[in-house]
């Protein structure tokens, strides 16, 4: 998977407007936030997927990885996390699913 913002927004949206239509209205800051996450492994991404979710300030996909170890993917993400995060991981072998929140507009 090429590591552009093009890319992943053709992918996420399965190319349905109205996805991609939520993903730059409601979810832009979390989906910017998702790119710069697993842009370093993009090459190994040999599936990425959008996951519908009734909260607008919520961004919810899952990407299944490649060659490379779970541990390595994980381990790239997490040191990008920061505080002012809200970012959930979790992973089944090489499935991995991540939830970004925008914490502003939970306050």
């Amino acid at each position: 998977m090429k590591a552009t913002l093009p890319e992943y927004a053709i992918v996420l949206s399965e190319n349905a407007y109205d996805i991609l239509e939520e993903l730059f209205e409601y979810k832009n800051k979390q989906f910017i936030r998702l790119f710069w996450l697993i842009k370093d492994v993009s090459d190994h991404i040999s599936s990425l997927s959008y996951k519908t979710t009734s909260k607008k300030n919520t961004l919810k996909i899952e990407f299944t990885i490649t060659k490379l170890k779970p541990e390595t993917v994980l381990a790239n993400i997490e040191k990008s996390i920061t505080d002012e995060d809200d970012i959930l991981i979790t992973n089944k072998g090489k499935l991995i699913r991540i939830e970004i929140k925008n914490k502003k507009e939970d306050e």
